[in-house]
């Protein structure tokens, strides 16, 4: 009895694998669409938030408040409804970088819960248009916290766009390079508006740190 099954699974193991390899593409494929899906509604709840906030500002005359306060202020108390909330995270702003077609929210640390469905803003750093380096992180890989994969084709020069409360700041790309986990010092502080991008390298690798550092324009 035990020789005929074994039998039955050698006859058949070509159609197995076969199976098995299309149930694991169809997660992968599934778990991408999810975190497309994902990043898409923090993104138009933040700007829903955002246009609340100006709003608000505007109906009571007031001169509105500074663009990362209002950024702040518009994220702070979430719906039982929004995915913020779901995994612990508030975005700070949306990062866009035209060169590799990258449109992601950026939320307000580099949690792990984070990374799965935004870019992540490393605390104590610069915010969004203010003087010093404003440090973001994001994961490279294929499913979860894909939104750094194309990073390596950011050139000098390329633009990238910060949208943060009722303004938007532009940063040019002028410096690429990969450094040891260790060199922390891409990290420090900056007397001028700088942008520091970091993400590891080779894809699905922690081997190296790429990074993009601009300025803003």
């Amino acid at each position: 009895m035990i020789r005929k099954f074994f039998s039955l699974i050698t006859k058949h193991l070509g159609i197995i694998l076969i199976a098995a390899g299309c149930v694991l593409i169809a997660a992968a494929v599934s778990t991408k669409l999810y975190t497309r899906y994902e990043q898409s509604k923090l993104i138009d709840d933040y700007r829903s938030r955002i246009s609340v906030v100006q709003g608000e500002s505007s109906s009571a005359g007031s001169s509105g408040l500074p663009s990362t306060a209002a950024a702040s202020s518009a994220v702070s108390t979430p719906s039982s409804q929004q995915p913020s909330q779901k995994y612990g995270d508030n975005l700070i702003g949306i990062l866009s970088i035209p060169r590799i077609n990258l449109e992601v929210g950026i939320g307000k640390d580099v949690s792990a819960q984070t990374l799965k469905y935004a870019v992540g803003h490393f605390p104590k750093t610069a915010m969004p248009g203010e003087k010093g380096n404003f440090c973001v992180a994001g994961h490279r890989s294929y499913t979860f916290g894909e939104f750094f994969n194309r990073l390596d084709e950011v050139q000098k020069g390329d633009p990238i766009f910060v949208e943060s409360g009722n303004s938007t700041f532009k940063y040019l790309v002028t410096e690429i390079k990969v450094v040891t986990p260790e060199k922390v010092s891409v990290l420090e502080k900056s007397s001028g508006r700088e942008i520091t991008l970091v993400t590891c390298t080779p894809v699905r690798s922690d081997a190296y740190r790429l990074i993009v550092k601009g300025v803003m324009a």
